[in-house]
């Protein structure tokens, strides 16, 4: 892959990023102010959750490419979870707002979010610190998020089990956050990492 497509992916993956906490965002404002918003519904923005799954894949597929020789086997497999669990969130979304068959959509994405997703960047991200191609501050990233991701996951679900009570959205809100915010640090970091040149 040339250096500046594996840059190209680093904008994307930062671009789909900001689309994942827009999406997140402006959905929950869309249901607090009447179910609309920028003339969109709540499930209209979180739709754009599905082109940001799109870039954020483009991104990671570029995140692996620059250490693929050194990240070996261990890096392909967690490349691959990863998009597993991204396709998951994906193909949830379109299930669960374009077919119409609510229950089943939310479960996939539920599942791909909050569970295969943090254990794909967990392998993604042990490959990478192995790896030690890119810099220093962004080698564990994958790790970070995917540890923080099941943390955050774990806590909430003890909050709403021991309250009784709490909003979906409030549980999900931190993990969303830190994941868009980690989407956005990856493209970076794969951004200024490409080599200069077309090689």
């Amino acid at each position: 892959m040339h250096a500046r497509w594996i840059r190209f992916t680093g904008a994307l993956s930062m671009a789909g990023g900001a689309m994942w906490i827009t999406s997140f965002t402006w959905a929950g404002l869309a249901e607090r102010r009447g179910g609309v918003f920028w003339g969109l519904s709540s499930h209209g923005w979180e739709q754009a959750i599905e082109p940001a799954a799109v870039l954020i894949m483009a991104g990671l597929v570029g995140f692996h490419q620059l250490q693929r020789g050194q990240a070996g086997r261990l890096g392909f497999v967690g490349l691959v979870m990863t998009l597993l669990a991204l396709g998951g969130v994906l193909a949830g979304s379109v299930i669960e707002y374009r077919l119409g068959w609510g229950e089943i959509g939310w479960g996939i994405e539920c599942w791909s979010f909050l569970f295969f997703l943090p254990l794909g960047l967990l392998v993604l991200g042990i490959a990478s610190m192995c790896a030690r191609v890119l810099p220093p501050w962004s080698r564990a990233l994958p790790l970070v998020i995917g540890a923080l991701l099941i943390l955050l996951f774990l806590q909430g679900v003890v909050v709403l089990w021991l309250t009784g009570r709490g909003e979906q959205e409030a549980v999900l809100a931190v993990p969303v956050l830190i994941l868009a915010l980690g989407w956005i640090a990856m493209g970076f970091a794969t951004w200024v990492s490409a080599p200069h040149g077309d090689g």
